[in-house]
């Protein structure tokens, strides 16, 4: 079972090259995640997003974070802003920026913080 898991996992991380599209009406849809296990831990996350761009180079989306670490399930809700920079066929710079919702549920209690997170990226 466990085997059948780790494959499932990696064959949904494989990356596939893809091009900068980053005009007027364009779409943005990606995520990424990580998986993380030792004998007794199990810590795995997934970071689904999605925008689209409303003027060339600069676009709106919602990221829904979900982490899982040691029984603990985190859950996230960002809307975020970029803005790409030197956009080339296939290479960009972007800056982002986000205003998000983090809510921690444990066994008994939901804690709920709130983030702003500054970010540089390259696609």
């Amino acid at each position: 079972m466990k085997q059948i898991f780790l494959f499932v996992i990696i064959t949904l991380l494989v990356s596939v090259k893809g091009y900068t599209q980053t005009e007027k009406n364009a779409y943005l849809i990606g995520g990424n995640g990580t998986v993380e296990f030792s004998k007794d831990d199990l810590a795995f996350s997934l970071n689904p997003n999605a925008g689209i761009f409303l003027k060339d180079k600069f676009c709106l989306g919602l990221s829904l974070p979900v982490i899982y670490i040691d029984s603990h399930c985190y859950f996230d809700f960002s809307p975020f802003a970029r803005y790409y920079m030197g956009v080339k066929e296939q290479r960009s710079f972007y800056l982002s920026g986000a205003v998000g919702i983090k809510s921690i549920l444990e066994m008994d209690n939901t804690l709920t913080n709130k983030k702003v997170t500054l970010g540089l990226g390259h696609v």
